[in-house]
């Protein structure tokens, strides 16, 4: 029972980056809750048949301080909501891990292929989603491309980039795990489509780290296999570079049919050359029996190999760099400190510690970031993620969780070396230095984008730290008495809330695709629905404010549109309760209290919302718009003075970014001149009354 849950969980982790790579709420939070599933019934097997659990003691330590920490981040928690969501994350990526411990820690080898063949496969599939993709012949596979850039079921280049290159890694290990000719043979096939979608995702940042991996492992590699795996590399790499151009020319052709011969034939040019590589190791495996030449002869025919290959590189450079299309060549030259991607990363790195510094001890909460980035921002720009996952832990759950979590990757970095250090073994020195090429690929290119977002990533790299724990070293025993049910309790929990996410994700989905068809009755239903499983989602209460908004606006019943206007109203306050700094339920609050004319209330969150967002321009036309509609009020009113006051701020209004406010300024300069000349004839007549007065 429990090697079939186990087998089930692995499965599942290999298959979710085809799920938009769990990104999105609706697939995170169904995958976790079906993974949770599979541990509480794994907790209820080792509890009924009376077995302890096992784990990592420091992995225990620093999971349990993990999970602490975004617990108490709820303290400064600008989205309680979306921290409660990180905590249930995190806390489902701990349980899992704890389950594969127990049932792996004395089968290593069983748990590596259980880990790599599947994410193998499932990442073969994922490359030929993604390469089909650019011939445009499928419509539903568009939003898998960026400007001609592959992003494979991801939607998203850069990490699709690095998931290729870890599966590549993975294909490696496998055909000298397996050790057999026909699995080479057909992996070096499968390891030429993955090298064209890595290649055509034109990552920079996937192609420094993802080939400086792949170097790696060749370096580490175990004794004798050095040259086996170089060799079997080659072959995938030769028909992948040659096809490369030729398949980007396939863009946007709507010929599915060519790309797929070209495919065809790379895949069968590898596995050639893979038969080829076969046939001269078989034939030099001969000679080397029959000759045994002496040992320092074979480290000078290596060493002279090595050398004919670097020299080869260095000669056929203009060739090889010729074999890539010129949009990624491009890409390259233009890459510099001043270049978008490299500079706008930077100012993330800058914004986060700025957030740091103000909440270094518990963190902003998770999700923290998403709002929070407006207001510190020197330049506008929109990023759901700070594209530095060490720095996103560090926002969200401050110094403890930040300690926790790099701790755990040096902790499991530190254990791969040392097991490649002291392990002679051939079968678990292959392993380790698969593991450690594909773990270091991860978690370094995780530095500069937010590959850990996914939560398809994020349980692939804890497999791997599982993985990468010793079998016994640091091992202890957890009594099953209250272990086995304390974890069956919080797998219990895990169900229930990823559970309601997901269902109230789906119902949201549905709502979003009938608002796109513009059939806004069942749409609203199902928002209401939506907002009904999950009370506190600061969006669905968004939404929902928008289709009132959209109602009131068209209704023709005086009645009717006041009731929609208030429901509209509660609705959007419901959503800034919830979450605050959300620029855009400012502004939708912001337009509907100048529907109801309300501009004094319109006027108060019309600063705030400069306030949170100072670097967006239309903020200051809301300002501006709002200073001008709230002195009108007031001037009607006869509350001169305070209409002065702010026609005086809109005329003063000096925006940190280039925005059009003249229409603006020049009505509330007029309205001000008019308001002085009014009273300054008031005050004329006032004080002839008075000298009538005295003399009458």
């Amino acid at each position: 029972m429990k090697k079939i849950i186990v087998t089930l969980m692995m499965l599942i982790t290999a298959v979710s980056p085809l799920f938009r790579g769990l990104f999105f709420t609706l697939e995170a939070s169904a995958f976790l809750a079906v993974l949770a599933l599979l541990s509480f019934i794994y907790f209820i097997t080792k509890f009924t048949d009376k077995e302890d659990i096992f784990y990592n003691k420091w992995l225990l330590i620093f999971g349990a301080l993990l999970i602490l920490a975004y617990g108490l981040a709820f303290i400064n928690s600008v989205n309680p909501r979306g921290n409660l969501e990180v905590l249930m994350h995190v806390t489902g990526y701990f349980v899992f891990a704890i389950v594969l411990y127990d049932y792996y820690q004395d089968k290593k080898k069983e748990f590596s292929i259980a880990l790599m063949a599947p994410v193998v496969m499932s990442a073969f599939i994922n490359a030929l989603i993604a390469l089909q993709a650019i011939t445009g012949a499928f419509r539903f596979l568009n939003d898998t491309l960026n400007n001609r850039r592959i992003g494979g079921t991801f939607q998203y280049a850069n990490t699709a980039a690095v998931y290729y290159i870890m599966a590549i890694i993975f294909s490696l290990t496998l055909m000298y795990l397996w050790d057999k000719p026909v699995y080479r043979i057909l992996l070096s096939g499968v390891n030429t489509i993955l090298l064209l979608a890595m290649l055509l995702t034109r990552s920079r940042g996937g192609y420094i780290v993802g080939f400086s991996a792949i170097f790696l492992f060749f370096i580490i590699q175990a004794k004798g296999y050095r040259f086996k795996t170089f060799g079997s590399f080659f072959c995938s790499a030769v028909p992948a570079f040659l096809f490369m151009q030729k398949v980007s020319d396939q863009t946007a052709s709507r010929d599915a049919k060519t790309l797929t011969k070209l495919l065809i034939i790379s895949f069968m040019a590898a596995v050639l050359l893979a038969i080829l590589q076969e046939s001269v190791i078989l034939l030099f495996s001969k000679i080397m029996k029959k000759h045994s030449p002496p040992k320092a002869l074979s480290r000078i025919i290596q060493f002279l190999a090595v050398c004919l290959i670097i020299a080869s590189i260095f000669l056929l450079w203009d060739r090889i760099i010729a074999l890539f299309p010129e949009n990624i060549i491009d890409r390259f030259l233009k890459m510099n400190m001043s270049e978008r991607s490299v500079y706008i990363r930077t100012e993330f790195f800058q914004d986060a510690f700025k957030l740091i510094s103000k909440n270094w001890l518990f963190g902003v909460g998770g999700g923290g970031w998403e709002v929070l980035h407006y207001g510190v921002q020197e330049s506008y720009y929109i990023s759901r993620a700070v594209h530095n996952h060490y720095l996103e832990v560090f926002v969200g759950s401050g110094i403890f969780g930040f300690l926790a979590f790099t701790s755990t990757i040096i902790l499991s970095f530190f254990y791969i070396l040392r097991g490649i250090l002291r392990n002679d073994n051939s079968q678990k020195r292959i392993v380790l230095a698969g593991l450690l090429s594909g773990f270091i690929a991860l978690v370094v290119h995780s530095v500069i984008d937010f590959d850990l977002s996914f939560v398809s990533m994020a349980l692939l790299l804890w497999a791997m730290i599982v993985l990468a724990a010793p079998d016994t070293k640091h091992r202890i025993k957890v009594k099953n008495s209250w272990a086995a049910p304390l974890f069956s309790i919080i797998a219990a929990i895990l169900i229930l809330v990823n559970a309601i996410y997901a269902l109230a994700a789906f119902n949201a989905k549905k709502g979003l695709d009938l608002t796109l068809k513009n059939e806004f009755h069942a749409a609203l239903s199902c928002y209401e629905e939506a907002l009904r499983l999950d009370p506190h989602n600061y969006r669905y209460s968004y939404e929902l404010g928008k289709l009132y908004r959209l109602f009131a606006d068209v209704s023709k019943n005086n009645k009717n549109k006041e009731v929609l206007y208030d429901a509209a109203l509660n609705m959007t306050k419901r959503s800034i309760s919830q979450n605050p700094y959300l620029p855009e339920s400012n502004r939708l609050l912001i337009e509907l209290y100048n529907s109801l004319d309300m501009p004094i209330e319109a006027l108060e969150y019309a600063v705030k919302v400069v306030s949170y967002q100072p670097y967006y321009d239309m903020n200051y036309k809301i300002l501006a718009r709002s200073y001008v509609k709230a002195a009108k009020y007031y001037i009607g009113n006869s509350n001169y003075r305070t209409a002065n006051e702010l026609l005086k701020k809109c005329i003063d209004l000096k925006p940190p970014v280039k925005v059009d406010l003249k229409d603006y300024k020049e009505e509330a300069s007029e309205l001000l001149i008019a308001n002085l000349q009014s009273n300054s004839q008031i005050f004329n007549l006032l004080i002839a009354y008075k000298c009538y007065a005295m003399y009458n």
